[in-house]
């Protein structure tokens, strides 16, 4: 029987340990976008960036017309990192050739929720996946505004380990509590 609680008190003692994963980063950022371009026009949205698996969705921007037209702007390069983000409008079908491409680069991260825009631009795609553009282009007036806020943060993993190691912890106190009461029981009746 003292065989079983050393293996359980070890076993809850490496649950409550293994179960710490230090502290929770933020997974969903939504990103605020307000912006006006040296030619009069402006870009207004959003988009989420996931900072695990440094993906980009939900884009949604809309510019004014300048010297582009005024669109929606909802694809994401597949080559967007968390370092820029190249945005299509999917209304110009697969071939993306002389088509606008919307680029924003912060100054550190799109994982850093204080970034702010180092580049905001407008370009025009020189081929049929937008891989490279080309002028003309508008660029920012000013650093725009880029508000980051934290949608969703994931509940440590660890956590469900860590209160089973508690658990186990607790049930061996309470059956080793009862054990010792028990093995008193009788020399103390025996004084009685």
């Amino acid at each position: 029987m003292k065989f079983l609680r050393t293996v359980t008190f070890i076993a809850a003692s490496f649950l409550l340990v293994s179960s710490w994963s230090g502290p929770a980063r933020a997974v969903l950022i939504q990103w605020d976008v307000s912006i006006n371009f040296d030619d009069a026009s402006t870009a207004v949205g959003s988009f989420v960036f996931d900072n695990v698996a440094e993906t980009f969705s939900d884009a949604s921007i809309t510019t004014t017309a300048g010297i582009f037209p005024a669109r929606t702007y909802s694809v994401v390069q597949p080559f967007s990192t968390d370092a820029f983000i190249s945005l299509l409008d999917p209304s110009d079908g697969l071939d993306f050739t002389g088509d606008p491409t919307l680029f924003f680069r912060p100054t550190t991260s799109f994982g850093d929720i204080g970034a702010s825009f180092n580049l905001a631009v407008i370009n025009t795609c020189f081929d049929s996946d937008c891989d490279a553009v080309i002028g003309p282009s508008t660029g920012i007036t000013d650093n725009g505004s880029l508000n980051g806020r934290i949608i969703g943060v994931p509940e440590p993993a660890g956590l469900s380990i860590f209160i089973l190691g508690l658990g186990l912890l607790g049930a061996l106190m309470m059956v080793s509590g009862r054990r010792t009461r028990q093995a008193r029981e009788p020399f103390v009746r025996g004084f009685g």
